[in-house]
Order: structure tokens, then sequence, then C-alpha cells
């Protein structure tokens, strides 16, 4: 039950910051960055981190259910896998 926790206090939070800062360099907005820009870049990532939990939040715990499935999931020994 932890893991789902973890996907989904972690999930959203990186995933909104890393869509931004993808988004960000992508335009070229940040061709040569200053503090301010990087000021406006938390402020905007603050602004819209509410966004980011609530459209990412079902797709993180649909991944987290997935991981947990295959983390259950009996490994096969290497010996049986070369026969």
């Amino acid at each position: 039950m932890k893991r789902y926790l973890i996907f989904a206090g972690l999930g959203p939070f990186l995933g909104g910051f890393f869509l931004l800062i993808a988004t960000t360099v992508m335009s070229g907005y940040w061709d040569q960055p200053s503090w301010s820009d990087v000021t406006k870049l938390f402020v905007v990532f603050l602004k819209t981190l509410q966004y980011s939990y609530l459209f990412g939040i079902l797709p993180v715990l649909m991944i987290a259910a997935t991981d947990d499935i295959v983390f259950h999931v009996k490994r096969i020994v290497p010996v049986l896998r070369m026969t």
C-alpha cells in the first residue's frame, strides 16, 4: 500500500516539473537563463502544481497498480529460462 502513496505523492509532482522544463527548453525560452527566469519557472510550477495532481493522479495510480502486479509475479530462475 505504501507503493501507491509514493507513486501518488511523487508522480504528478515530478511529472509536472519535467513537463514544464521540457516545454520551456523546447520553446527556446531558456537560451540564456538568468535568476529571474528561474524564479518565473518555479512560480509557474507552483501555480500549475494543482493541475498536475488533478490530471496526473489517475495515470500514476494505474502505473502503480501495474508495478504492484509485476512486483508480485514470481521470478523465473535463470536455469529454467535456458532450457
